[in-house]
């Protein structure tokens, strides 16, 4: 059964993407976004949702496959009380493999699957005056989205990733998973 799932996705990446054959191009990419951060504070009050802008850049191995890596600078995000105050500052390289699949020669459909090597530096006031961390963790990373083709060079696309779990810890306590997710909308340029 698994194997003919993966012979009918495979066929229907190929027959869908015949109709725009951009193997062999370079691409640039400009993101912005917003990042959701999911179990990270242990005290059970989330860091708020920070903008996040993206670069990255790809190139086109097969009309179906291509090769993305990408810097996320996130805006930093900070917990606060009457007492002390603790800001979240992140950022995200990444490097994932993208299938696409043409549904039309304006429309296309892609998902993303790689790693993401995500930094976090936490840094506290008031009663956690002291919170100074640098924590950095590879996880994978996943991505749905879709793309629209202005013209031959020019594109705009939206996409939803999970940007994987990294390790956060502090001088003050012990370490916690933090998952983040990014939804964003972008410019695409095709070299």
């Amino acid at each position: 059964m698994k194997k003919t799932v993966i012979a009918a996705l495979l066929s229907t990446f190929v027959a869908g993407s015949a109709m725009a054959d951009d193997a062999g191009k370079f691409y640039l990419a400009i993101d912005y976004g917003s990042v959701s951060f999911s179990n990270g504070n242990p005290g059970g009050t989330e860091f708020a949702s920070p903008s996040s802008l993206r670069f990255a850049g790809g190139y086109r191995l097969s009309p179906v496959v291509a090769l993305e890596v990408g810097y996320v600078a996130m805006a930093d995000s900070t917990l606060a009380n009457p007492a002390a105050s603790v800001t979240s500052a992140n950022s995200a390289i990444q490097a994932a493999i993208v299938g696409t699949y043409a549904v039309s020669e304006a429309i296309d459909l892609f998902g993303k699957l790689g790693i993401s090597t995500n930094t976090n530096k936490l840094t506290g006031t008031g009663t956690v005056a002291g919170l100074n961390s640098s924590n950095t963790s590879t996880d994978f990373m996943y991505g749905i989205g879709a793309q629209y083709n202005i013209n031959p060079q020019w594109a705009i696309r939206g996409q939803y990733e999970n940007l994987g779990k990294h390790t956060t810890s502090s001088n003050l306590n012990n370490a916690w998973k933090v998952g983040m997710t990014q939804s964003s909308l972008g410019v695409v340029r095709k070299l």
